[in-house]
C-alpha cells in the first residue's frame, strides 16, 4: 500500500509535501505501521482518475468499511482535523510543528508542547426491554437511525 501511495502522490506531484503532513494512526498485527493523509486540496477529479475511483462523503464511507477500518478512519479524521486548527501556538502566536509521528505539535519559540484534546462522548439505547428510543436525521439514508448520542463536559 505505500508503495502505491507514493506512486499515486508521485503522479500527483504532492509527494514530499504530503509525506511530511502525514500522522499515524495506529499499526498492523504486524506492526506494520498505519499513517493517514488529508487529500482534501488535491485536485478532486484527477485524483478520482488516477485512482479509478470515486471520493466518498465521510459519513458515508463508515457504511462501506468493515468493523476494523472505521476506528481508523475515525482517528485519522480527528487528528488530521486537530492539527489543521491548531497551527498557532495559544501563548505566543507562533506556529507550531508537528513532530514526526503526528502526536504532538510544538511551539519552537518555547518549547510548549501541545496534545490532541480528548472529548468524552456518551452513546445511549434508551429501552424498556421490548423498544428502543431512536433517532433521525434528514440527511440519513431512508431506514436508517441511530441511537442518541451527545458530548460530555468535565464533571457530568
Amino acid at each position: 500500500m505505500a508503495s502505491e501511495l507514493n506512486g499515486i502522490l508521485h503522479i500527483l506531484d504532492q509527494e514530499e509535501k504530503y509525506k511530511e503532513q502525514s500522522v499515524l494512526i495506529g499499526c498492523t498485527e504486524s506492526r506494520v505501521p498505519q499513517f493517514a493523509l488529508d487529500l482534501g486540496k488535491i485536485e478532486k477529479a484527477r485524483t478520482e482518475s488516477v485512482l479509478k475511483g470515486t471520493f466518498v462523503d465521510l459519513r458515508k464511507a463508515f457504511f462501506l468499511l468493515d468493523g476494523k477500518d472505521a476506528p481508523l478512519l475515525s482517528k485519522a479524521q480527528g487528528l488530521l482535523r486537530w492539527h489543521s486548527t491548531h497551527l498557532y501556538c495559544s501563548r505566543t502566536g507562533r506556529r507550531t510543528h508537528k513532530n514526526m509521528s503526528g502526536s504532538k505539535r510544538i511551539c519552537s519559540s518555547e518549547e510548549i508542547t501541545y496534545y490532541p484534546q480528548v472529548s468524552p462522548v456518551i452513546i445511549v439505547l434508551v429501552s424498556d426491554g421490548a423498544h428502543c428510543l431512536l433517532a433521525r436525521q434528514k440527511l440519513f439514508p431512508p431506514g436508517m437511525y441511530s441511537a442518541l448520542a451527545g458530548f460530555c463536559d468535565i464533571g457530568n
